[in-house]
């Protein structure tokens, strides 16, 4: 599931202008507060893959970030996610988002491993997991086996390509945080790099 960067080949649905110093993600938003099936449709097709991928960021399960992703949507469009004083859709989506995550793991009694703690990997080492992989898949795989307080914030960097404000706004944490936790799952990941460039 990968999808292009927000703002990559946007079109407002129709009835909708978009003036050329207006942010396309708000446009949309705002339309969808209007109502409206094309507004629905554009949000979800624009989002959907983000909000899934962060979703199974966070919980690292498939099913349970297919849930998490349409209970997200459902809450947006039926009205009852907040959409006050939004500046950034992304980051407030993805605030929605983790905030759903959270209720889940919680609803689960599974102990959400957002929490800061001394080890980088859940399981096994990404060491013995990629020795026969090829890099791409063991870096895709590596990033899976971060423990997710270290993987929600690569996700949003790498793949979502949040700022270091936007992700701090997204977790609630300050931005040494983001950066401390970026340095440390890049470190890891760099690591990894090398121990399978050695192997080759």
């Amino acid at each position: 599931m990968v999808d292009e960067p927000a703002s990559a080949n946007f079109r407002p649905p129709p009835g909708i202008s978009l003036h050329m110093d207006a942010d396309p993600d708000l446009v949309l938003l705002q339309a969808l507060q209007q109502g409206g099936n094309d507004a629905a449709k554009s949000f979800l097709r624009r989002f959907r893959d983000s909000v899934y991928r962060y979703s199974r960021s966070l919980l690292n399960d498939r099913d349970e970030a297919e849930d998490a992703t349409q209970d997200v949507f459902e809450l947006i469009l039926s009205g009852k996610a907040s959409v006050r004083d939004v500046e950034h859709v992304r980051p407030w989506l993805f605030q929605v988002t983790r905030n759903r995550c959270l209720m889940m793991l919680r609803a689960g009694k599974r102990a959400p491993a957002l929490e800061s703690s001394d080890g980088l990997w859940d399981g096994k080492s990404p060491y013995e997991l990629a020795v026969d992989a090829d890099i791409g898949a063991a870096i895709r795989q590596a990033v899976g086996r971060l423990k997710s307080d270290y993987r929600e914030v690569v996700i949003l960097r790498e793949y979502e390509d949040l700022t270091y404000d936007e992700i701090a706004h997204t977790i609630g944490m300050p931005v040494s945080t983001v950066k401390f936790r970026l340095y440390k799952a890049r470190e890891a990941l760099a690591s990894l790099l090398a121990y399978l460039e050695h192997e080759r």
